[in-house]
């Protein structure tokens, strides 16, 4: 895993519409660009 800018998010799956991620909170999150 790879963690992210401030270290908040962490991306562990990549959905398959490649719209986002899930999120170290379990939370579906945006992909920041």
């Amino acid at each position: 895993m790879e963690k992210e800018g401030d270290g908040v998010w962490w991306w562990v799956e990549v959905k398959g519409d490649g719209d986002g991620r899930l999120g170290s909170e379990g939370r579906y999150q945006r992909e920041r660009s």
